[in-house]
């Protein structure tokens, strides 16, 4: 009898032991979800960033079409009404 209460005792020790241990890996962030996510949003991201970079490219393009026609008539005005203030 003492020892079958011994074991049980025993038993009880080992089982609170694995209840705690079971406790604190199922407190623990599950890494693949974690590394999952962030592979998602990483992924956006670089869609996002890409959608951007065409994007300024696009408005690259469209500003250097803009800036010679546009700065050639300044020029062009600043120059002759430079000449004709000095006749």
């Amino acid at each position: 009898m003492v020892n079958l209460t011994l074991q049980s005792a025993q038993h009880k020790r080992e089982m609170a032991g694995l209840k705690r241990e079971l406790t604190m890996l199922q407190s623990r962030p599950n890494l693949e979800h974690v590394v999952a996510e962030l592979e998602d949003h990483n992924n956006e991201m670089e869609e996002l960033l890409r959608s951007k970079c065409a994007e300024i490219e696009e408005n690259d393009d469209r500003s250097l079409e803009w800036v010679p026609s546009h700065w050639c008539s300044h020029i062009t005005n600043f120059y002759f009404n430079k000449n004709a203030e000095r006749k």
